[in-house]
């Protein structure tokens, strides 16, 4: 469904069902979860083009989850093939192609984030960062680490019951808020908000 900025009537955007949702400029994109049989994909549909058939990018996917989109590639995760292996973060084109590993292998992983040098993930309790391109992670962060964004050069993410805060370059870890049963959290350029099962929250930046 959508519904415009300024408040009106819900209309229904495509007749499919949806697991994670992301937008740029010109398109929606979002997970086509697993369902009857039926592995997931990502697909896409410009948003001029309401009620049209969905584009697919990415198919054959066992159970993926947290996209993003960094204006070029879209980023989520999958779990392997091999039952044995860790869950992987992939990568496509907007615009459709081969999907690319970015990190395989990496245990927990529950989130994944991007900014124009780097793609952030959530694993096995700490936050993870490799180069856009490159092959040497990095742990960015330390500690139980569930949901992370990024805007204006800082990371924002949920740890325990506090939102951290520590710029991408790296430096000073701070706590922005208490937060009680936090598991999602979002950013825009002036404030970050976060889900709780106490309702919405929002905080400038």
């Amino acid at each position: 469904m959508r519904i415009p900025v300024l408040g009106g009537v819900s209309s229904v955007f495509a007749e499919d069902s949806g697991s994670s949702i992301v937008l740029d400029h010109d398109n929606v994109y979002w997970i086509r979860p697993t369902r009857d049989g039926e592995d997931g994909a990502i697909v896409k549909l410009a948003k001029n083009s309401p009620g049209g058939t969905p584009s697919g990018l990415a198919s054959n996917l066992l159970n993926p989850k947290s996209l993003v989109v960094d204006g070029t590639l879209l980023y989520w995760i999958d779990e392997a093939n091999d039952a044995a292996q860790s869950p992987i973060v992939y990568s496509v084109s907007i615009n459709g192609g081969a999907k690319t590993m970015v990190v395989a292998n990496t245990p927990a992983v529950n989130c994944v984030a991007t900014d124009p040098l780097n793609v952030y993930w959530c694993a096995n309790n700490a936050l993870m960062r490799v180069a856009k391109g490159g092959y040497d992670e990095t742990s960015a962060v330390s500690n139980s680490v569930q949901a992370v964004v990024v805007s204006n050069d800082n990371l924002f993410w949920i740890q325990g019951s506090a939102i951290m805060k520590a710029p991408t370059a790296g430096g000073t870890i701070t706590q922005v808020a208490s937060v009680p049963d936090a598991y999602y959290i979002y950013a825009d350029k002036i404030s970050i908000y976060w889900l709780s099962s106490q309702g919405v929250y929002r905080l400038a930046q």
